[in-house]
């Protein structure tokens, strides 16, 4: 993740740093915000949103998480018909 937080900004490992320890605290409160966070603009904010939500096992999170893989499905879908057809 360190990788792709550089090519984000110096912030994303703020941010990032900030979603792991809500993961860690878990709760309703850390539940409803990293939700929010799964779809935020910046990927490395995705990232450790996703692995937080994953750490704490909390199936709340699940509808979230079925959306961000719709649209990235949606995403390699365009992008695999582009390749075939450019």
């Amino acid at each position: 993740m360190s990788r792709l937080c550089k090519r984000e900004g110096p912030h994303s490992f703020v941010a990032a740093a900030a979603a792991y320890s809500l993961g860690e605290l878990g709760g309703d409160r850390a539940l409803q915000a990293l939700v929010e966070v799964v779809s935020h603009d910046n990927q490395c904010m995705r990232s450790a949103a996703v692995k937080s939500l994953d750490r704490m096992g909390d199936t709340r999170a699940i509808k979230a998480l079925e959306e961000l893989m719709q649209e990235a499905q949606g995403a390699l879908d365009r992008l695999r018909r582009q390749e075939r057809h450019p």
